[in-house]
C-alpha cells in the first residue's frame, strides 16, 4: 500500500474520480414538456420508466433504477442548455433546409456514405417496392425524395386555431439537432424526455427508419457530459407520436390502443431499445432475430407489430452475450471497489476491457478509457508503481489530446517511489 495517502489523493483521486462513476447509480430522468402539445399517459412517466427497465431485465439484464423524475418547461431547458452558437453552425453545416428549396443532388455523396453502414438488402428492405435491380444510388435518390415527402406533409400541419406547426420563428424547439445539441451537453440528466414533437433534420445522417416514419424522432442515445455518469451517454426520447392533439402525430397502429398498451409500446419497443445502446453498449445490428431488443428490423414494423414481435418472442438474444458479460464484469468491479477489494475490483475491470467487443454503441475509445481509469484507480490503491505508470501510458495512447489524460501521467510520474511503499507491519487501508 502506500503512504502519505492525503498527497496521492489531492494529485491524483481528483482526477479520476471526475471521470468514472458506479454503474449501478440510478440514472437522473428529466421531463421537457411543450405546453402545446397533450402529455401522454396522463403526463405520469414513472410507470414509463419501471416498464422499460422490467423489458431490459427480460432482454439483456436488469438493476436499472431510475431517480425521481425532474420537470422543466420546455422554454426553460432551452434557455439553459442550447447553445445557440453551435446550434447555428451544426445547422448552417448538416441541417435539412426545411424552409429553403432543397436540391437532393447537393446531399447524395454524403448520405451514399452514410448508407455504407448497411447492407444493400437490408435498405432494399426499408422500400418494398424497389426493384431487383435497384443499387445504392437509386436507394440514396429515393431515400431523400421521401424525405423531401415528410418535410413537406409536416409543413402542411397547423394547430386547433389555425396556427402553421413549424414555422421558422420558433422552429428550434422542433429541430432535432437543436434537442440533440442542448440534450448531450446539459450536465444534469441522463434521460431527457419530452412530449414534443421532434423533427429529424440531420439531412446528412437520414436514418431509413427515421426519415420513412414521418421524419419524426421516436428516441436516440448520445454522447453526454453528465456530471457523475457512469454511461457517458443521454438518451433523448420523444412521446409525440403516443398521444392525441392538434395536429396529431399519434402513430396509427395505436389508434384505438388505450393509455397502458401505449405506454407499454413506448418504453418497450423505444425507451428499453435506447438503453440498450446507452447501458449495454449493444449496437445497432440486423441479424440478431426475432428475440433481440436491439434487432433495428423491427424498425421496418408499425410500433404496435414491432412491440407485439418482442414480447411474443420471450428470452435473451444470444448474440448479444459479449455486451451482456462485459457489463456483468464492469458491475462486478464496481461492487468489489466499494468493497475495498482492489485486487478484485482490478480483475474484473481488466475482463471488462478485455471482453468489450469491437463493434460497440458510441465511441469505443472512450468506453475503453473509462475501462482503464477504473483499473488504475485500484492500481493507485494498492501501491503498484511500475504498473500505474505502465498503464496511464496506455491510457494516454487511447486518446492522445486528451488533457486531464496527459496531466494525470505527469501526477502519477511525479510521485517519487518512496511514496508508494511502506513497511508490511504499517501498511492501512487507504482515505476514501
Amino acid at each position: 500500500m502506500i503512504k502519505n495517502t492525503k498527497t496521492l489523493a489531492i494529485s491524483v483521486a481528483f482526477l479520476l474520480l471526475s471521470q468514472i462513476a458506479v454503474a449501478e447509480k440510478k440514472l437522473s430522468v428529466v421531463y421537457v414538456y411543450d405546453e402545446n402539445f397533450p402529455r401522454p399517459f396522463e403526463g405520469k412517466i414513472v410507470p414509463l420508466l419501471e416498464q422499460a427497465a422490467k423489458t431490459l431485465g427480460k432482454k439483456l439484464g436488469g438493476g436499472i433504477e431510475f431517480e425521481e423524475p425532474q420537470e422543466i418547461r420546455q422554454e426553460d431547458f432551452f434557455a439553459r442548455h442550447l447553445d445557440k452558437f453551435t446550434y447555428k453552425e451544426l445547422y448552417d453545416r448538416v441541417g435539412y433546409p426545411v424552409f429553403k428549396k432543397v436540391d437532393n443532388e447537393t446531399y447524395l455523396a454524403s448520405v451514399g456514405n452514410f448508407l455504407e453502414r448497411w447492407e444493400l438488402e437490408e435498405l432494399k428492405s426499408f422500400f418494398p417496392d424497389a426493384p431487383a435491380d435497384a443499387d445504392r444510388a437509386w436507394v440514396a435518390r429515393s431515400l431523400l425524395a421521401a424525405y423531401a415527402e415528410r418535410i413537406a406533409e409536416l409543413k402542411d400541419l397547423k394547430y386547433a386555431d389555425g396556427r402553421p406547426f413549424l414555422e421558422k420563428k420558433g422552429y428550434t424547439y422542433h429541430s432535432y439537432l437543436a434537442w440533440a445539441t442542448a440534450a448531450s451537453t446539459q450536465q444534469k440528466w441522463e434521460i431527457v424526455v419530452t412530449n414534443a414533437p421532434i423533427v429529424y433534420d440531420h439531412i446528412t445522417q437520414p436514418y431509413p427508419h427515421n426519415v420513412l416514419k414521418r421524419a419524426l424522432l421516436g428516441g436516440v442515445s448520445l454522447t453526454g457530459q453528465v456530471r457523475g455518469s457512469a454511461l457517458n451517454r443521454v438518451i433523448l426520447l420523444s412521446l409525440a407520436t403516443f398521444a392525441e392533439g392538434q395536429p396529431s402525430f399519434l402513430e396509427e397502429s395505436l389508434v384505438g390502443r388505450s393509455g397502458k398498451e401505449r405506454m407499454k409500446v413506448a418504453a418497450s419497443y423505444l425507451l428499453a431499445h435506447e438503453l440498450g445502446h446507452a447501458v449495454y453498449l449493444v449496437p445497432d445490428v440486423y441479424n440478431h432475430g426475432v428475440k433481440c431488443l436491439m434487432n433495428t428490423t423491427l424498425a421496418n414494423m408499425d410500433y404496435w407489430s414491432g412491440y407485439r414481435q418482442l414480447v411474443s418472442n420471450k428470452g435473451r438474444c444470444a448474440l448479444c452475450s459479449p455486451y451482456r458479460r462485459t457489463r456483468e464484469k464492469l458491475v462486478s468491479g464496481d461492487r468489489q471497489y466499494a468493497k475495498q477489494k482492489y485486487e478484485k475490483a482490478f480483475k474484473s475491470y481488466r475482463q471488462a476491457e478485455e471482453l468489450l467487443p469491437e463493434r460497440i454503441s458510441g465511441e469505443r475509445p472512450v468506453v475503453l478509457s473509462r475501462l482503464m481509469l477504473k483499473q488504475l484507480k485500484c492500481l493507485v490503491f494498492l501501491g503498484k508503481r511500475e504498473e500505474s505508470l505502465t498503464l496511464v501510458d496506455k491510457l494516454v495512447a487511447t486518446d492522445p489530446e486528451n488533457k486531464e489524460f496527459r496531466k494525470l501521467r505527469f501526477s502519477i510520474k511525479d510521485l517519487k517511489k518512496d511514496v508508494w511503499e511502506l513497511p508490511e507491519d504499517q501498511k492501512q487501508r487507504p482515505e476514501r
